[in-house]
Formats: structure tokens, sequence, C-alpha cells
């Protein structure tokens, strides 16, 4: 078997993202290596010709960050559920 000191589980939030992290945390339970899941996300931004740019008000920020954790907080029980450990 492999040796794993780390794993990196990228994710998106969907199915397959899902399965990706249950797979991750199974192959956490033998060496115990570090697991971590990660989430890339940009707010969105709007460019002009003149330079100008918009940005997301703040509610819409607060309304993203919100989902994005319960998100994240959905991960962490899924692999708690596959074996991993906090």
């Amino acid at each position: 078997m492999l040796d794993f000191k780390k794993i990196l589980v990228p994710t998106d939030f969907s199915e397959p993202a899902e399965n990706a992290l249950r797979y991750a945390a199974g192959l956490a339970l033998v060496e115990r290596p570090q697991l971590t899941v990660l989430h890339v996300f940009q707010f969105p931004a709007y460019f002009f010709p003149d330079g100008s740019v918009i940005t997301s008000s703040p509610d819409m920020v607060t309304e993203l960050m919100t989902r994005i954790e319960g998100s994240l907080e959905r991960a962490r029980q899924i692999a708690e559920a596959a074996g991993a450990t906090e």
C-alpha cells in the first residue's frame, strides 16, 4: 500500500466530488494522513472597457459565504461518516 502523508481533496460540492471525498476518507483510515478538503471560489466582478470594476454587494458576499460554509460542513460530515477523524 502507498504511504500517504497528506491527501488533498478539491471539491465543487457535486455528487462526484462527494464520492471522491468518501474514497479519500477511506484511504485515510489506513495510515491516518492529513486529509484536507479544498474549495476555491472567486467572487463575481464585472470589468468594463473603461477600466471600471463592479464587485459583489456585501449582501451577496454574505449569502455566498453562508452557502459555502454550509457545503464545507456537509463535506466534513461526509468525511467523518467515511471514517476520517477531525
